[in-house]
């Protein structure tokens, strides 16, 4: 379900007259704006407070004339009218402070950043202020935002609203912020807020925004911003509805925010599960993980090269002394100390270390120049964090890049050492080249996909983050990642695992497609 639509679509039904009841108890639209025209005439001599920098004088009070019906966009119920927001509203700015004048402490003064997150219902962390003595005589010489004033968001982001509160205190940066003032009790702010925030004001305002870079709004153009407008005892019940259905919405969406966190510690839990062997049902008939290893680390170049006499020992050797025994013809692996084995696995299961079943910081460094146009290059930004799937796929021709890049091939594991906390790993599926930061890792004899999930692992996870070195972008050292601790169960029952996993994945994947 997409919610940010559904509300939309609330609200269109809202300014169309479609989402309550019209009643000839509530009166017309026009007979609110003839209120309206009559308190302006009758106050337009004799101001009760400083007029706002950008108001209109009394020279521009005059009668409003409602929008023909005939030329409007939609139909509306026929008690509402159609009118320009210059017509129920004073729109004006603030007057100028001066760069000069931003304090670090005193009142907080907002830009329109600051508006927008009001309008979001965020928490602003103020960092902008003017002293107490000027907010005073801006206060007596122009005035100052009013509860029920409605403060909009003019420059970038713009069409951002908040309605003044009763115990706000702060001013704001001209241009940056317009300032409604509504013209009558009879105009609920909260309906007017509403109005700003559909998609048929929302439109005017980027249609007819000037500035060629940032969009902007200035006040005479706000002032010509169109919508209908019904009586005041159904724009309250508009409020009500709206209010009762978003509270709905919202509910929903925080369901849903709940149901994604679930889904993600569901996956952690079957990797978690999967590694300690407790996924799938163990098979006698399997071959045990301790051949399959001495087969790995016999024909291991890397032991060939150190010219090592190396064994594996028996289970009943490593339960009574957790040391090595040699075998014969083989190579000598480093010791798994009984203090470093971190939880219990299957019988048939072995600890080793990564550098044992596969070839990590071994991968091959290409020079950008010599890599192919077409070829695909692979940067961190291109692997979403948790999933490890490819956001976007670039071939050299298409990235701006220079020196260095790691050679890869289809079906190595891509483990990132950057950030090892973002959990980007992924089973290379074609050819390509990637970022120094991420490792191209070759198995033997075990399947890819295996590793790649315990490397994606809870217990991997903390691994790296223990072992990582630097403060604002933490790396995990080549050392440290190939002698990291591998739960390796038998070939067969990896196998078996992984199609656990990636059928328990699909139907989460299904879970998390349906929320959008």
């Amino acid at each position: 379900m997409n919610t940010k639509l559904l509300k939309q679509k609330i609200l269109d039904l809202a300014i169309r007259g479609k989402l309550t009841q019209q009643l000839k108890s509530d009166g017309t639209a026009r007979e609110l704006l003839e209120q309206i025209s009559s308190k302006v005439s009758s106050s337009s001599s004799t101001l009760s407070s400083p007029r706002r920098r950008g108001s209109p004088s009394s020279s521009a009070a005059k009668t409003i004339i409602p929008l023909d019906k005939s030329e409007a966009p939609f139909e509306i119920p026929a008690n509402w009218e159609w009118v320009r927001l210059g017509d129920v509203c004073d729109i004006s700015s603030a007057k100028r402070v001066l760069k000069e004048d931003w304090k670090d402490s005193g009142i907080p003064f907002y830009r329109a950043r600051e508006i927008a997150q009001l309008a979001n219902g965020e928490k602003v962390k103020d960092d902008l202020f003017i002293t107490k003595e000027l907010y005073e005589s801006l206060k007596r010489q122009y005035g100052v935002p009013q509860p029920g004033d409605i403060l909009m968001s003019a420059v970038g982001t713009i069409g951002k609203t908040y309605i003044v509160q009763k115990n706000d205190c702060f001013y704001y940066k001209d241009a940056s912020v317009i300032c409604l003032k509504i013209r009558s009790l009879n105009i609920s702010p909260t309906f007017l807020k509403i109005l700003l925030a559909s998609d048929f004001l929302q439109k005017q305002m980027y249609a007819n925004s000037s500035g060629t870079t940032v969009d902007t709004i200035t006040i005479s153009v706000a002032q010509e911003y169109f919508f209908p407008l019904p009586p005041f005892a159904e724009q309250q019940r508009i409020v009500a509805k709206i209010e009762e259905a978003f509270a709905e919405i919202d509910a929903i969406e925080k369901n849903k925010e709940l149901l994604k966190t679930h889904i993600k510690q569901t996956r952690q839990k079957i990797l978690d599960l999967a590694i300690h062997g407790k996924l799938v049902p163990q098979n006698k008939s399997d071959e045990p993980a301790s051949v399959l290893l001495e087969r790995i680390t016999r024909d291991n170049p890397h032991y060939e090269k150190m010219g090592l006499d190396e064994r594996r020992e028996t289970k009943d050797e490593r339960d009574s002394n957790y040391k090595r025994h040699s075998r014969e013809g083989g190579n000598l692996l480093a010791p798994i100390s009984k203090d470093e084995i971190p939880f219990d696995i299957p019988e048939n299961w072995v600890w080793c270390r990564l550098k044992d079943i596969a070839n990590y910081g071994e991968c091959d460094n290409v020079e950008v120049k010599r890599i192919p146009e077409t070829a695909w290059i692979l940067e961190l930004e291109d692997i979403e964090k948790d999933s490890g799937k490819i956001l976007h796929f670039f071939s050299k021709s298409e990235r701006q890049i220079n020196g260095v890049r790691h050679q890869f091939e289809k079906g190595d594991v891509l483990y990132s050492k950057l950030r090892t906390y973002l959990n980007k790993v992924l089973v290379a599926s074609n050819d390509g080249y990637c970022t120094t930061e991420i490792m191209p890792i070759k198995t033997t004899f075990i399947s890819n996909h295996y590793l790649c999930m315990v490397l994606r692992s809870r217990y991997f996870l903390d691994y790296t983050a223990m072992c990582g070195y630097g403060v604002k972008m933490p790396r995990l050292s080549t050392n440290d990642a190939k002698n990291g601790l591998i739960p390796l169960p038998p070939l067969a029952e990896q196998a078996r695992i992984v199609a656990k996993i990636e059928e328990l994945f699909s139907t989460l994947d299904q879970m998390e497609r349906n929320l959008v």
